[in-house]
Parts: C-alpha cells; structure tokens; sequence
C-alpha cells in the first residue's frame, strides 16, 4: 500500500497519481505529487539545477571569503596598499556569532541571486 492509498489521497486513481504536473522531487528532479514531504515546485528545482550547474561550469563565482572581503571593506577606513593585511587582522578578531551573523548574511545573498 502506498502513501497516497494510506491518506486515501484525491488524486490517487487507478494506481497513479494524477496530479503530477507541477512539482518535483527535490533530489531527483523526477515529477512528484505537491503532497509529498519531498516535492517542490518544478520551477524551483530548474532554478536552483541552473545555479548548480553555473558553478559547476564556473560562470558563476561565490565564495565566502570574497563575500567578508566586501563586509570589511564596507567599514574599512585606510590606505589600499595596507588592506589586505587589515582584512586578515579582522577576521582574525571575528567570534564565533560574527561568523554565524556573516554566514547567514552570505546564504541571504546567494538565495536572492537564486531567485533571479
């Protein structure tokens, strides 16, 4: 007995699921009922596929370490020569919350490049 016969799902005819159209497994990309814990909708999956492979063929470039050096040079007052050495006293000096708050931040602006 499957899921959709358990829940005695709607959709569920003839051994099949019939609403399919729209969503997809969020591993396999393989179609899937909107219902299921692991379904999402296709146009997410395409998305986040597209970033997937953009940093796989390398036309797209995030790091986290290029990301703190934009943070740092936001508050950075100084010459350009002595920069990279005042970079690396400052995350030397970062905690443990600074990371976590500069992580979150990070995964804020990789999610926006994924929405567009």
């Amino acid at each position: 007995m499957t899921g959709c016969e358990i829940i005695k799902c709607p959709d569920y005819k003839n051994k099949r699921c019939g609403n399919l159209l729209d969503y997809v497994n969020k591993d396999t990309g393989e179609d899937m009922c909107p219902r299921n814990d692991n379904a999402i909708p296709k146009i997410d999956y395409k998305s986040a596929q597209g970033f997937i492979d953009g940093m796989k063929e390398g036309s797209m470039k995030i790091d986290f370490e290029s990301f703190l050096m934009e943070k740092h040079a936001e508050g950075y007052v100084g010459t350009d020569d002595m920069m990279p050495d005042a970079f690396n006293d400052w995350v030397q000096d970062l905690n443990t919350d600074d990371f976590i708050r500069y992580g979150n931040l990070y995964a804020k602006k990789i999610l926006l490049n994924l929405s567009q």
